[in-house]
């Protein structure tokens, strides 16, 4: 391989790919609750917490208007009380009401009982857990080089980074007439974000200088770094919508 050809056939390929699979863990619905149900006595955004801590008043509110915003884009003709109704309807009650569901994972009686007294109109009230909110590096892929006519090179190689976030979340929804949980699933989201290059190497010392004018020519000084794991909010806005279709009644 010379000079020329190395600068001819070099290529970066740098992708930012953000794929969402959201993957079911667990379900369970109560018989008799149906979509129509929910449309008839409608469905309160209780709030969103973390399994990790009680967090501040703020957060919670920031996750509980993502889960809003997916609920309304995919049930827009569900009667929906929003987030911040719930927190003004529940007033100094909000925070404990999240908080003794972030420790438990589940709706106590005395919480219960807030949330009925709290005037919310509609009937049912949903929750939702972050489980695990997790970055990971994934190994770094070394695959064979083929260019568009599908022929292979030995003198270079396609090298693949990713990083992807995968966050876990489980929705519940509550009676507020009977106490009684209804629902609930658990969805697991796992976006990434991924770099491809090409990397250039040679069998001889003789080559070496021009495998690395090579690889500079493709990628610069330095291979590219390892990309940054997408965000939580993008991760959770994923897992959300996720929660969102699989409500009854929309497949």
């Amino acid at each position: 391989m010379n000079y020329l050809q190395a600068r001819m056939l070099s290529a970066l390929m740098l992708l930012a790919l953000l794929t969402a699979c959201v993957v079911p863990q667990s379900s369970y619905r109560a018989g008799g609750f149906s979509y129509e149900r929910m449309q008839k006595y409608g469905l309160a955004v209780g709030g969103v917490v973390s399994a990790s801590g009680a967090q501040p008043l703020y957060q919670y509110l920031d996750w509980s208007k993502r889960l809003q915003t997916a609920l309304h884009e995919t049930r827009p003709s569900l009667p929906l009380v929003g987030a911040q109704a719930t927190r003004e309807r529940l007033g100094n009650n909000y925070k404990p009401v999240l908080d003794g569901f972030q420790q438990y994972n589940t709706v106590g009686r005395a919480e219960l009982e807030m949330l009925r007294r709290a005037g919310l109109i509609s009937r049912y009230v949903m929750f939702a857990r972050i489980e695990r909110d997790e970055a990971q590096k994934l190994p770094v892929q070394v695959l064979p080089y083929k260019d568009e006519k599908g022929r292979y090179f030995e003198d270079r190689q396609n090298v693949v980074k990713a990083t992807r976030r995968e966050v876990v979340v489980t929705g519940q929804i509550y009676d507020l007439e009977t106490g009684r949980q209804v629902w609930q699933e658990r969805l697991v989201s796992a976006p990434r974000n991924q770099s491809r290059f090409v990397r250039y190497h040679g069998d001889s010392a003789a080559e070496a200088l021009v495998v690395s004018a090579a690889n500079i020519l493709s990628n610069g000084r330095s291979e590219p770094a390892q990309p940054k794991a997408p965000s939580s909010e993008e991760a959770l806005n994923y897992v959300f919508t996720g929660l969102a279709e699989k409500l009854p009644g929309l497949y």
